[in-house]
């Protein structure tokens, strides 16, 4: 492999590395509106809870209005399970974010490692051709004081 080969290689791992990195920083973005969006939902699933609760308390204390009160209770009881459902949908998308960000993590790892090789090979050719041409120069330099003038 050339020197000239071996740097585009490594500006090819170069682009690589960088595309990963742009994953990377994507995933851990998704991953943290994920988590805000969990966050929301149980929020939301907690103040559902108290709702319900109130409602049933509510219920029991005005046995003249039970069946508005009951009504009130069974509005309650849907609106949690909304908010349980909707925060249950938030920690499962936050898991999977979570996945999509460490199979990000691992990608940009092995990007780096496979630049880092390359980059150590691509500069070792480069030393290897340099001292090529200094023997080279060395030889013609010798060879010439040695011609008769």
């Amino acid at each position: 492999m050339s020197t000239q080969q071996a740097k585009m290689l490594v500006r090819l791992r170069q682009a690589r590395m960088e595309g990963a990195a742009r994953d990377l920083a994507a995933a851990r973005k998704a991953s943290m509106e994920a988590d805000g969006a969990l966050a929301t939902a149980t929020t939301q699933a907690e103040a559902a809870d108290a709702t319900l609760a109130d409602d049933r308390a509510q219920l029991g204390a005005d046995l003249a209005n039970a069946s508005t009160r009951l009504a009130l209770v069974e509005r309650s009881l849907f609106a949690q399970a909304v908010a349980r459902s909707a925060a249950n949908d938030a920690a499962e998308a936050l898991r999977l974010c979570t996945i999509a960000e460490d199979e990000r993590r691992h990608a940009m790892i092995r990007a780096q490692a496979r630049h880092d090789v390359l980059a150590d090979h691509a500069a070792t050719l480069h030393r290897r051709a340099e001292a090529q041409r200094e023997e080279q120069a060395a030889a013609e330099i010798d060879d010439s004081r040695r011609r008769p003038q």
